[in-house]
């Protein structure tokens, strides 16, 4: 096999592959009639893969990592921390409070 012929494979490999990616890939994109995620109805379950059983989903109580993951994705803080980028400052701004003071 000379070098043309080669290249004719692999271009040809290499065609067969988009249109196996294209098919698998496609079925994945939205069109219309389907539903969003704000469309469909409140409720339901969620199920999430953790290392361990949680030992408390009392976050003080808490001694495993299991029971920081459940605690910090299913209780709401009062203010969620802004962490410091290229545009915003390190800060704060309110979750479940509506105001508050720093004291010195």
């Amino acid at each position: 096999m000379d070098d043309r012929e080669r290249v004719e494979a692999v271009r040809g490999t290499l065609v067969l592959l988009a249109v196996v990616l294209a098919a698998l890939l496609a079925p994945g994109c939205g069109g219309e009639g389907e539903s969003g995620p704000l469309d469909r109805p409140a409720g339901g379950e969620i199920r999430v893969g953790l290392p361990a059983e949680p030992d408390s989903l009392n976050p003080y109580l808490a001694r495993t990592q299991a029971s920081f993951l459940v605690a910090n994705r299913v209780l709401p803080s009062l203010l969620d921390e802004i962490l410091p980028d290229e545009v915003h400052r390190a800060g704060y701004e309110p979750a479940l409070a509506s105001s508050w003071e720093f004291s010195e």
